[in-house]
């Protein structure tokens, strides 16, 4: 078995809410609004993807 003491994936698990997101991203403002521009088109894309697929009526 290997040493896992030394690795850092198993000292702490990060804990992501919004808050700590904001803190991210709060000395980058543009990086702030280039992040939800794409979360936007993800869920712009995937409801379109949606409604293409309901047409067909796909259980």
């Amino acid at each position: 078995m290997k040493n896992e003491k030394n690795r850092p994936f198993f000292k702490e698990k990060m804990k992501f809410d919004s808050r700590s997101i904001k803190r991210a991203f709060d000395d980058e403002k543009q990086d702030l609004a280039i992040f939800m521009q794409k979360l936007i088109d993800i869920v712009k894309f995937s409801s379109y993807f949606i409604k293409m697929l309901s047409m067909f009526n796909m259980p």
